[in-house]
């Protein structure tokens, strides 16, 4: 019982978590809540994203877009 309550806790801050991602995605620029969702939720490589960014989009240049986006924030 005491593992089922701390299991129903997890989620609960997990949903919070999610939330809160959701909202902040939303806060920055387009292009870049792209390159996460390709990236982070969708799991793709680096080769993928750029492709799927296109206007000659490159491997290299959208890692290092990402990069510096968090090392800036």
């Amino acid at each position: 019982e005491r593992l089922e309550e701390v299991l129903k806790e997890r989620l609960r801050k997990a949903a919070r978590i999610k939330q809160d991602v959701e909202m902040w995605i939303n806060t920055i620029p387009v292009r870049m809540q792209r390159i996460i969702r390709y990236r982070d939720f969708e799991e793709l490589t680096w080769r993928q994203v750029a492709m799927k960014m296109g206007r000659k989009a490159t491997e290299e240049g959208v890692r290092k877009e990402y990069q510096r986006f968090f090392d800036e924030n």
